[in-house]
């Protein structure tokens, strides 16, 4: 049932992650308006019927406050953030993008705002604990993407009890599915077997959380509706070893030759193992319903689809 006057601003809509839980959130009839925001990059809008779309630059100065002032919403999700594959973790832009998200739950909370959730990471927690538990494993983050996200997650906490609203972060572990960055792990196996093209990894011996998009889209539209606040895990629960997705990609698009998973020397120092203490967001009713096979085949065949129209 629609909520008469709730509105929700989205961040970062446009997004591998952030159009899948708008997707989910429109489904719901919870809004009565949806605005989201696009950037100046190319590429096409989710197709969403009523959803209202604004071109902003969220690092422009004095943006957001106009952002919030032009829309007044009750609710925001914030997803944009710089995810450029490869630089992500080191680049200096990290900075502006605290400054410009404080900024923006500043103004959210002077506007009256009711709900903000925020898109975090894995990557703020300590990781040495392999299993990642909310308020327990402590947030020693070792790069500054994690650094930058942690800041903010405090920055936000600080302002909802100045403000008095809802918040909560969304720590978000290993994703796959449309609209990946090509070049990302599950993206490049399905673009390997799809263009018949031999592509060597390393041993892939990590094990890792990992979610299907859509199921990670369910579980920000349930976070969204709960009342948890504070840091919130959204994963699987349930560890997989990266080479057995590759394999299993292999297997279900008969291209197994073309994926070479030991061929590369492997030289991270990663933790062996890392994955999601889950139950604070399964209080929501949420769980996981794609089984990696399902989602892997789903996976592959929007990249087969992509191709065709490249083609």
């Amino acid at each position: 049932m629609t909520a008469r006057g709730h509105t929700l601003l989205i961040t970062g809509g446009r997004g591998f992650i952030g159009r899948a839980a708008l997707a989910d959130i429109a489904q719901t009839k919870y809004f009565s308006r949806i605005h989201a925001v696009r950037s100046a990059l190319p590429g096409d809008l989710p197709p969403i019927p009523g959803v209202i779309w604004h071109y902003a630059n969220l690092l422009e100065a004095g943006r957001v406050e106009q952002l919030i002032e032009d829309v007044k919403p009750t609710h925001c999700l914030h997803g944009a953030w710089d995810t450029s594959h490869g630089s992500f973790w080191t680049t200096p832009a990290n900075h502006a993008w605290v400054e410009a998200s404080t900024a923006l739950a500043h103004a959210f909370g002077r506007a009256g705002g009711q709900r903000f959730i925020s898109l975090g990471s894995v990557a703020e927690y300590d990781w040495s604990t392999h299993r990642m538990i909310e308020t327990i494993t402590p947030e020693a983050p070792n790069t500054l993407y994690g650094q930058s996200k942690l800041r903010f997650h405090q920055a936000l906490m600080r302002l909802a009890e100045q403000f008095s609203f809802s918040a909560a972060t969304g720590r978000i572990f290993y994703v796959y599915g449309p609209y990946e960055n090509p070049h990302k792990l599950i993206a490049s196996a399905c673009r390997a077997v799809i263009d018949q093209k031999k592509t060597q990894f390393g041993p892939l011996g990590l094990w890792r959380d990992y979610l299907h998009v859509s199921d990670l889209g369910r579980a920000i539209s349930a976070l969204m509706m709960s009342d948890l606040s504070g840091p919130v895990n959204l994963g699987s629960g349930e560890p997989v070893r990266q080479s057995k997705l590759i394999e299993t990609i292999g297997r279900i698009s008969g291209g197994a030759s073309n994926l070479e998973i030991g061929m590369r020397e492997d030289a991270s120092d990663d933790v062996p193992i890392l994955f999601a203490d889950t139950a604070r967001i399964r209080l929501t009713g949420w769980y996981p319903k794609r089984h990696h096979e399902e989602g892997l085949a789903a996976t592959l065949a929007w990249w087969r689809e992509r191709q065709r129209h490249v083609a």
